[in-house]
């Protein structure tokens, strides 16, 4: 079992997130998104052979994102440039502490 301890803040909101692999994970969870992709929070990724950045699983790719390797964490927009992400690898359990900041 692989444990990661991710800290991430986006507005907001401020996560503080255990990530138990029930695998050993190939990949570390900061991962880039391939350029040209809007994906949603909770997105199924394949991983793209040929460049390593990952994409929205799609069983009929033949370009390695056939095979899912993880969840998207957080929304990711890609469509102008790749992006960092974090990917919760497949399988794994996930503790999460969501807090909110307080307004200035």
């Amino acid at each position: 079992m692989t444990t990661h301890s991710i800290n991430y803040s986006k507005g907001m909101a401020v996560v503080e997130m255990t990530v138990f692999e029930r695998a050993a994970a190939a990949d570390p969870p900061d991962i880039k998104i391939a350029k040209g992709y809007n994906l949603p929070t909770g997105t199924v990724l394949g991983k793209i052979t040929a460049s390593g950045k990952h994409g929205p699983w799609d069983p009929a790719a033949l370009d390695g994102r056939a095979n899912p390797v993880g969840v998207l964490f957080f929304q990711s927009d890609a469509t102008e440039g790749e992006r960092s992400a974090i990917r919760l690898a497949l399988p794994a359990d996930v503790r999460t502490k969501l807090e909110s900041k307080a307004a200035a």
